[in-house]
């Protein structure tokens, strides 16, 4: 994550949100360092809750991630890449503005669930993930349409 903005085709625009960018960097060098921890943990033996620390690890990354999407500008390599925000960048900033609120909320709402034990809270928390991710790209298709229906 060092490199990329060295390469990005829009690098300049890195300097426009180099806050965001230290903390997602930081955010999953600390995720990282928290699953080979847990890991580590259990190989040596010691009791504990892989499931719990996986499922709260990625609630927190989400939520971090989440808290600074919306400030995430027009790049090659960091945020939402469909081909609609990718071609707009109306379409970029809209989309990341409400997937900012769509991953707080749903961090949020994974939180509990990681506590949570069976079938159902499992099935809650995956599809809680798979919601995070499919609103904004939908969103994308729909507001690249409707701006490109507008001109």
């Amino acid at each position: 994550m060092l490199v990329t903005p060295l390469i990005d085709p829009r690098r300049r625009n890195y300097a426009r949100f180099a806050g965001a960018y230290r903390l997602l960097r930081w955010s999953f060098v600390l995720f990282m360092a928290g699953v080979y921890s847990v890991w580590m943990a259990a190989a040596l033996g010691y009791p504990v809750d892989i499931g719990l620390a996986v499922k709260m690890g990625i609630s927190l990354l989400f939520l971090a991630i989440g808290n600074v999407m919306g400030q995430v500008r027009h790049n090659y390599f960091v945020g939402i890449k469909t081909p609609w925000t990718l071609a707009s960048e109306e379409v970029w900033q809209r989309t990341h503005r409400l997937a900012a609120k769509v991953w707080v909320l749903g961090s949020l709402a994974c939180l509990p669930l990681a506590f949570c034990q069976g079938l159902w809270a499992e099935v809650t928390f995956f599809s809680i993930i798979v919601l995070m991710v499919l609103v904004p790209a939908v969103f994308s298709f729909l507001c690249y349409r409707s701006l490109e229906a507008g001109k």
